[in-house]
């Protein structure tokens, strides 16, 4: 599904635990902590430059599964 919205970090922070969601058993939430939004949205990819070397493919796409578990 696409939604629009563009592809950016906004903010870093680290992921201090993962539980359980109790209403659905396959899903979970990431407790987050020392959240430090940025000044403004950085884009994941400039022109053909990937700031993660990850998100893209060999053929130079991105590498949308990667994008997902990045973000």
């Amino acid at each position: 599904m696409k939604t629009g919205g563009r592809r950016a970090y906004f903010a870093t922070a680290l992921i201090a635990d993962i539980i359980p969601d109790p209403s659905k058993p396959d899903h979970f939430y990431a407790l987050i902590e020392d959240f430090l939004p940025f000044d403004h949205a950085v884009p994941f990819k400039e022109v053909d430059y990937y700031y993660e070397s990850g998100l893209r493919q060999e053929d130079g796409s991105t590498n949308k599964g990667a994008f997902g578990g990045a973000v």
